[in-house]
């Protein structure tokens, strides 16, 4: 996951989360209050395997991807392990793939450059037609909607938690991060409900439902309108 701040740099503190319920404990120094249900949760996510979603913290000037953002995505990508290159049992080499929207960003020169290097090498695939709304599983109506309605809600009960505890009716930037972490648990981080989203998408399986949306569908000839028409009222 990747979470990107608006500015010249990500907030000082908010990797390391911070829960203002939870009292500090042995000296109160960082070390003693790191990690999962203490004072500084830090900002990974566990996923239902009981693995660590690796979560990128960046900044850019209207906090949206950009060419260099994503350039350091995929360089902490590398760095954390997400992925593997080799050569398998028939010589033949395998490296990490992805598939992105068609985003200008996407095509950024030192992105591609890192992407086509032999030691850093990922298969990049963009999809067509472009349309950041459509591909991106976290635009799914579903995936987002439940997302934005259960981080409304958190954030609704921990603001009443702080009135409860005297403190300032405000989420500070590393407050954020922990509230994120339980907000995706419902969404992003449920595994069906991703596997749903990325099957509509048509990404995984990968299927032509992209080119069937109403949008998309419309500008295709004439004749290929029709065909669609028919293939998709017979599964109704």
């Amino acid at each position: 996951m990747q979470i990107i701040f608006k500015g010249k740099s990500v907030p000082q503190g908010v990797a390391l989360g911070l829960d203002p319920f939870v009292d500090l404990v042995g000296d109160g120094s960082i070390g003693d209050n790191i990690g999962p249900g203490k004072r500084y949760p830090g900002c990974n996510i566990i996923n239902h395997d009981g693995n660590i979603v690796p979560v990128i913290l960046d900044c850019s000037e209207n906090a949206s991807q950009t060419g260099e953002t994503l350039l350091n995505l995929f360089k902490q990508f590398d760095k954390k392990g997400v992925g593997s290159r080799g050569v398998d049992e028939y010589g033949i080499p395998f490296w990490p793939a992805v598939i992105l929207d068609g985003h200008g960003s996407r095509t950024y020169l030192d992105l591609l450059d890192y992407v086509t290097d032999s030691v850093s090498r990922w298969m990049m695939a963009l999809g067509a037609p472009y349309g950041t709304s459509l591909w991106q599983n976290h635009d799914n109506k579903r995936q987002n909607g439940h997302y934005k309605q259960k981080l409304a809600d958190i954030i609704r009960q921990y603001l009443v938690k702080k009135a409860v505890y005297n403190l300032p009716q405000e989420i500070r930037p590393q407050e954020i991060l922990p509230l994120i972490a339980r907000a995706a648990d419902t969404s992003y981080n449920n595994p069906a409900q991703t596997r749903d989203a990325l099957a509509e998408s048509g990404i995984n399986p990968l299927n032509r439902n992209r080119l069937d949306h109403p949008g998309i569908l419309r500008t295709a000839p004439s004749e290929v309108q029709e065909e669609r028409r028919l293939v998709l009222s017979r599964r109704q």
